[in-house]
């Protein structure tokens, strides 16, 4: 007798009308032969399996077996020569229809919603409701009317913070419908600041600084730092709320692009709004100054000097020049703060009455050029204006990429200060030439194209505006070209979306500040100018050719995706092996990717059960999709194990390396057969065993009945009974051959004596 046990896969999906896979299906196999059951439910893609070896009174050979889902149902029948059954599609009818056929819901915590469900059913019959988001509250069942629309109220009431993805279940005899619910929930909010702002402006709370990168007419680009690292980019879109963390929040509206923006900025935590600093640079700190001096801002626009000391403050005059010689006063005290015409902060450390100096600290809220001098140089009294006004003249010709110098007098006397503005346009910046005077004398250098005459206007405080045509050019030419050497430059030409990237404007060798840069990305052009150290800062928002153009030269870079590496526990999968799959980007960081196997949604880990090609796919926002082809080979069918030795009246058990065909034969007769991987059979008679699956044959082992005791008993007991018998036959012999000598002896005797 051979008994034979092994698994054997049983597997399908529920699918709606639509073709799609319905998860959470409870699904019945019923052994009609033996009335056995067994029971699962589909997965979220809607597949099932059940293992035919689990049933209690096992399988055999040309069972039928019955598979219910939703009131349908598929019967199948075991083939063995089949190593496994897959059911044909099971089909429930939408009979309820449910909506919305999905919820995505924006909530803050304490707040609380009722949200309408309508069910519409072909038959009346009662629906069963469940979900698996906890705060999610649901009557447990509504009875429907057969197509009259009936309501079910979902009370929604979250009480902490988090993403939560789940799903509300509507089941009935014959239909499961499930749709999804995403509930984003955040914490209460409190405003930090709602007030206006502009580029580069900061924004600073706790642990936390919001830069203003860019200010268009429908967003702003604002950068978020944690404790001085950058955690953030984002574009804030006008009258939206933009959360750029969990945490912290923005709605930005009223822009005017390229100059200021209202920002509303709102935490899940009371911030203290620090306030910017506005006198943020030093120009001096500790510096001793006497009375006899003063100091000069910028050659000449604004003067500030100590007239009188105390024990306890200074007083300082200043002068304005920029303002008309605009005069005035202030008193400083000792550890007091004291500011001098909105721009300047002074900050007394100490006072040496008898050596008529101060030791002082003066910050501003604009960068400045400062010197010391004497007193005596002080210009108290506006540049005098002679009879005839201002009188500007040049020295030389109009000549290309040339530095013309132009005087500037009152008579005979030159101006200290003023501008110089021409009717020439700078190709960097868009705007006409100035040159600044200083001492009568402004010294300026012609761009590529000048066109004669020229327009050369005066502009000095205390003065009325004075404008001079010049028509002496160079070699009686009256255009002339000059081409300075512009350089744009990067540290790189590919970037990855999310970089910050720095284009660097070189002109003639020398970074440069406000020249026009032109930016162009592939959704949207717009323009920047270099700041002090010729620099334009932007971020690869998208992916795509970023160009950057200043005057007739341009610089190209190219925003991608970040790239994804996958991984496998086995860069070899085998069959019927537990697969694990880890996806990191190129720096090893591990990345949350969504992964598909043949298009099938995975979950990190995979078995494969049948050999061919597989593709996987992994995507994550932000990154290039990432696949990876691999091949699965059949197995070689081998023995994984066997007994050492095969004994009479012993079961063995011999194990595959995968299902298979298999058949024993005895003396090249078959006497057992099947399909398994498993194979378990008794030895009764002597002779060869071989076992053959798929066609190859596997084993050959020869039995052959030994002289061991069990093997002998039989004959053991024979031996006995003939002993037996033949000691009985000798005892009777033995009696017979005594019995009649004794009879002859009497019948020999008795004549005699008669």
């Amino acid at each position: 007798m051979i008994n034979v046990s092994a698994t054997y896969p049983i597997f399908g999906r529920v699918i709606n009308s639509q073709g799609y896979g319905i998860p959470d299906v409870n699904v019945t196999a019923i052994n009609i032969r033996t009335g056995d059951a067994l029971f699962t439910t589909t997965n979220n893609y809607g597949f099932y399996f059940f293992d035919a070896s689990n049933f209690q009174n096992g399988f055999q050979d040309g069972d039928s077996i019955k598979i219910e889902a939703g009131g349908q149902f598929k019967i199948v029948t075991i083939n063995m020569s089949q190593p496994q059954i897959q059911v044909p599609d099971i089909v429930i009818l939408n009979q309820l229809t449910v909506s919305p056929p999905s919820i995505f819901l924006n909530l803050t915590v304490g707040s609380s919603i009722t949200f309408p469900i309508v069910l519409v059913s072909q038959t009346s019959q009662t629906v069963f409701i469940s979900s698996d988001i906890d705060f999610i509250s649901l009557p447990s069942s509504k009875f429907v009317h057969a197509n009259i629309p009936e309501t079910v109220l979902a009370t929604i009431t979250p009480d902490e913070a988090g993403e939560y993805s789940g799903k509300i279940k509507f089941t009935t005899p014959t239909s499961i419908v499930s749709i999804p619910v995403t509930i984003n929930v955040q914490g209460i909010f409190y405003k930090i600041t709602d007030d206006w702002y502009e580029e580069d402006d900061t924004i600073s709370f706790g642990d936390y600084t919001i830069r203003i990168i860019r200010i268009s007419d429908d967003y702003v680009r604002v950068k978020l730092y944690e404790n001085d690292e950058l955690i953030k980019s984002k574009r804030c879109y006008s009258d939206e709320i933009t959360y750029l963390n969990d945490h912290i929040r923005v709605k930005a509206y009223n822009l005017i692009e390229d100059e200021r923006a209202r920002l509303l900025v709102e935490a899940d935590e009371q911030y203290q709004l620090e306030e910017p600093e506005e006198f943020k640079y030093i120009i001096f700190e500790n510096m001793p100054i006497s009375t006899d001096e003063v100091l000069d801002f910028d050659y000449g626009k604004f003067y500030l000097y100590p007239v009188a000391l105390a024990d306890t403050g200074v007083r300082f005059n200043y002068c304005n020049v920029e303002e008309g010689y605009k005069q005035g006063s202030v008193n400083c005290f000792i550890d007091s703060d004291c500011i001098v015409n909105d721009e300047y902060l002074i900050r007394i450390i100490s006072i040496h009455r008898d050596e008529g100096k101060v030791t002082l600290t003066i910050q501003s809220k604009n960068r400045h050029l400062v010197t010391i001098g004497k007193k005596a140089l002080l210009p108290l009294q506006k540049q005098s204006q002679a009879k005839g006004g201002l009188s500007i003249s040049m020295i030389g010709k109009v000549a290309p990429n040339k530095k013309v110098i132009f005087t500037v007098t009152d008579g005979n006397y030159p101006v200290k200060q003023g501008t110089l503005i021409f009717d020439v346009e700078d190709p960097l910046t868009g705007e006409p030439l100035t040159a600044d005077i200083a001492e009568g004398l402004a010294t300026v250098k012609f761009p590529e194209t000048v066109e004669c005459p020229i327009v050369v206007t005066a502009i000095v405080p205390g003065y009325p505006k004075a404008t001079q045509v010049f028509t002496s050019c160079s070699e009686e030419a009256l255009i002339y070209s000059t081409k300075p050497k512009i350089e744009i430059l990067t540290d790189k030409n590919k970037y990855f979306i999310g970089d910050d990237v720095t284009f660097i404007v070189k002109v003639n060798g020398k970074t440069k500040k406000g020249v026009n840069v032109e930016i162009i990305t592939p959704s949207e052009t717009f323009n920047k100018k270099t700041d002090e150290d010729g620099e334009v800062r932007i971020t690869c928002e998208e992916a795509g050719d970023i160009i950057a153009k200043a005057g007739n030269v341009e610089k190209k870079i190219s925003c991608i995706k970040k790239e994804l590496v996958i991984t496998l526990s086995n860069p070899n999968p085998q069959l019927d092996e537990d697969v694990y799959v880890t996806v990191r980007d190129t720096s090893g960081n591990v990345v949350d990717a969504f992964l598909t196997l043949n298009g099938i949604p995975i979950r990190g880990l995979f078995n494969i059960q049948m050999p061919g090609t597989y593709t996987l796919k992994a995507v994550a926002e932000g990154y290039e999709p990432k696949t990876l082809t691999f091949t699965v080979e059949p197995q070689s069918l081998s023995i994984i194990s066997s007994p050492s030795k095969f004994e009479f009246g012993k079961e063995a058990t011999i194990e595959l390396n995968k299902p298979a065909d298999w058949k024993i034969l005895l003396n090249n007769d078959v006497i057992a057969q099947g399909h398994s991987k498993v194979i378990r059979f008794t030895p009764i008679k002597s002779g060869t065993y071989t076992l053959i699956a798929d066609d190859a044959e596997l084993l050959t082992t020869t039995i052959e009945q030994g002289l061991s005791i069990p093997n002998l008993m039989p004959l053991i007991a024979l031996a006995i009974v003939i002993a037996i018998v033949a000691i009985i036959k000798y005892r009777k012999e033995k009696e017979e051959l005594s019995t009649p000598k004794a009879e002859k002896k009497e019948e020999e005797i008795t004549p005699y004596g008669l």
